[in-house]
């Protein structure tokens, strides 16, 4: 008699608002936006029944467990996106993993960087903003030298390099706009 294969640990994170509703789906049904075809003072412009059935396609895959992210006008779950749509789901799916490492590793490591490299330039005094940008720019560097040495080696880069090169971007970019980081 064979034995019996021990059961899969659940790794699903119970906050993450759409594995929990596939986990309980027997127990609950999603709610699904409902579909208006008028507004206040009469009926909606082709323009924003258009937006509408968009929004509520979206509402209806949520509630049916199908991620998805924002749709281009007239495009369909399975269609390819144009750059802007595409672009924008990258953001949306990152975001919360950069907010999430950030709160946990803190500015420290990159101001510290960001500051040897100053001082390897001969600067001694910066502000802590500049500091970040810089250790920003010194991660990337590490990043985008990886994606040289896979090319040395007639590879294709790792797409996570790729992505971990747009983030230190990001963040660089945020940190200039803001002044801090995050």
């Amino acid at each position: 008699m064979p034995n019996p294969k021990p059961p899969i640990e659940d790794l699903r994170d119970p906050s993450d608002d759409w594995t929990h509703r596939v986990k309980h789906a027997d127990e609950q049904t999603a709610p699904v936006q409902p579909l208006r075809t008028t507004r206040l003072g009469g009926p909606l412009g082709a323009d924003q029944f258009l937006q509408q059935v968009r929004q509520w396609s979206e509402s209806l895959y949520r509630a049916l467990g199908i991620p998805v992210g924002l749709l281009g006008p007239g495009q369909e779950p399975d269609d390819e996106p144009d750059f802007e749509t595409w672009w924008i789901n990258l953001v949306a799916d990152h975001a919360p993993t950069i907010q999430a490492k950030a709160e946990e590793y803190g500015t420290n490591s990159l101001v510290e960087v960001g500051r040897l490299y100053a001082r390897a330039r001969g600067r001694d005094q910066i502000e802590p903003a500049e500091a970040i940008e810089l250790g920003c720019a010194v991660y990337a560097y590490g990043k985008i030298q990886r994606v040289i040495d896979a090319c040395l080696k007639d590879r294709l880069p790792s797409e996570d390099t790729w992505r971990d090169a747009m983030v230190y971007a990001a963040m660089a970019l945020y940190t200039r706009e803001h002044g801090r980081w995050p």
